[in-house]
C-alpha cells in the first residue's frame, strides 16, 4: 500500500515525514507545521513555522514538539490536553482513550487508543507506532515493538514499560 503525499513508510504503517503533521485523527492528510510537529526545544525563537502552534514544548533528550498555550483541555487540538502544571500552560501530547479501561477492542471504538491489551492491563492503548520516531506515541509513552512476543505490531507503552527491551 502505497503512503499518500508527505509520508513515509515505517514499520509496517505510513506516518508524516519530519515537519508535517496530520489533520485530523482519522487518518487525514500529513500537512507542514500543526500541533505534533518536530521542533528543537533549545532554539530560540522557536523553529514552529505554524502560528497556531508556535510553542517548542520540550519532551526530553533535546526532542520537542510544536504546541500552543491553553488554560484548559477544550484549548488544545484533538489528541492533546493542557498540561497546567507547565508555565506557562501548554497543550500536552495525550492520545484521545490511552489507559481508558477495556475488555475487548470493541471497548476502544472511536478513540486514538484503539487495541485493547487483554492480557495484563485491560486498557485501551495506540497501536501502529514508529519504533524509530520519538514522536509517534504521546508523551510519558515510548513505541514497543511487541513482534518478538508473538504479536504483529507496535503498540505505545509507558516510558520503560515495554518488555521487548
Amino acid at each position: 500500500m502505497p503512503c499518500a503525499e508527505n509520508e513515509i513508510w515505517e514499520n509496517g504503517v505510513c506516518i508524516c515525514q519530519d515537519g508535517f503533521t496530520r489533520t485530523s485523527s482519522d487518518g487525514g492528510a500529513c500537512v507542514q507545521g500543526g500541533p505534533g510537529t518536530s521542533c528543537d526545544p533549545s532554539v530560540m525563537p522557536s523553529t514552529c513555522a505554524d502560528p497556531s502552534f508556535p510553542t517548542c514544548r520540550d519532551r526530553g533528550a533535546g526532542i520537542g514538539y510544536c504546541t500552543t498555550t491553553c488554560a484548559a483541555d477544550a484549548d488544545c487540538p484533538h489528541g492533546f490536553a493542557c498540561d497546567t502544571s507547565a508555565t506557562p500552560a501548554t497543550c500536552k501530547s495525550a492520545a484521545v482513550g490511552e489507559g481508558d479501561d477495556c475488555t475487548s477492542s470493541a471497548d476502544c471504538v472511536g478513540k486514538d487508543a484503539t487495541y485493547c491489551e487483554t492480557v495484563i492491563v485491560h486498557k485501551c492503548i495506540v497501536s501502529g507506532c514508529s519504533v524509530d520516531s520519538p514522536l509517534s506515541c504521546s508523551e510519558g509513552w515510548n513505541c514497543c515493538d511487541v513482534r518478538p512476543l508473538g504479536l504483529n505490531m507496535t503498540l505505545c507503552v509507558p516510558e520503560g514499560d515495554c518488555p521487548t527491551q
